[in-house]
C-alpha cells in the first residue's frame, strides 16, 4: 500500500504553518456552508492571509480541498499503525473499526463534500486503506498456513467493506445511533478469527 509523506518533507516549517492555517480554514467553513459557496477569499480571512499567499501555495480551493483530504487521510492511515498488539484479528478490526468512526464523525462535513462531487473524502479510497492494513496484519499470521483456502486479500476487503458500508449508512442517516451502537453491532456480528498461532504488531513497518 502506498505510505503517505510526511509534511514535513514537503517544504520548511513557515509552509507547512500556512498550509495548515488555509486547511483549517476551508475545514471550519465545510462545517458552515456547502463547498460551492466557499471562496478563496472567506478562506483567506479565516485564515488571516493574503490571496497572494494562497495562490503562492495552492492554484485553487478545489487543490486545497484536495490536500486537506490528503492530510487527514494519511493521518488516520498512521493512526492505524498504533505499535499496539492485538491477540486476534477481530481485536485489531475492533480497534481499525473504532478509528474509522473518529474519524468519520470528525470529518463528515468533508465527507458531505465528495458525495457531492467536489473531492471531498472518498470512502473508496478509505476502505482500499483499511483493507490494506487488515490485510498487512493478517499475513504476519499463522492463520492462512493453517486455512489455505482462504485467501488475505478477501477476507482484508470482507472486513473493510463491512466497516465502510456501515459508515456511510451512518452518516447518510444523520447518525441515528451513537458510535458504541455500531461497534457493539460489529463486535456482535462480525465473523471471528483466530490469529492461529500468536498475536501480531500493529505498527507500521
Amino acid at each position: 500500500m502506498k505510505k503517505c509523506i510526511p509534511e514535513a518533507i514537503e517544504g520548511d516549517l513557515r509552509q507547512q504553518r500556512t498550509r495548515k492555517q488555509l486547511m483549517t480554514a476551508l475545514l471550519s467553513w465545510l462545517e458552515e456552508r456547502p463547498f460551492h459557496e466557499i471562496s478563496v477569499v472567506d478562506i483567506c480571512r479565516r485564515a488571516m492571509v493574503h490571496r497572494t499567499t494562497f495562490y503562492a501555495h495552492f492554484d485553487s480551493k478545489q487543490e486545497l480541498l484536495r490536500y486537506a483530504v490528503t492530510q487527514l487521510q494519511c493521518s488516520l492511515e498512521e493512526a492505524c499503525c498504533v505499535g499496539r498488539t492485538f491477540a486476534t484479528p477481530h481485536e485489531f478490526y475492533m480497534a481499525l473499526a473504532g478509528q474509522v468512526l473518529t474519524f468519520m464523525r470528525e470529518h463528515q462535513a468533508l465527507y458531505r463534500t465528495g458525495a457531492a462531487g467536489c473531492n471531498g473524502i472518498d470512502l473508496q479510497m478509505l476502505e482500499t486503506l483499511v483493507a490494506g492494513e487488515l490485510e498487512q496484519r493478517l499475513k504476519k499470521t499463522g492463520l492462512w498456513a493453517d486455512n489455505p483456502d482462504l485467501y488475505p486479500q478477501v477476507a482484508a476487503h470482507f472486513y473493510a467493506g463491512a466497516i465502510l458500508s456501515l459508515v456511510r449508512w451512518w452518516l447518510d442517516q444523520e447518525m441515528p445511533v451513537p458510535e458504541e451502537v455500531l461497534l457493539r453491532h460489529l463486535e456482535k456480528l462480525i465473523p471471528r478469527l483466530d490469529w492461529g498461532r500468536e498475536g501480531v504488531e500493529s505498527a507500521c513497518d
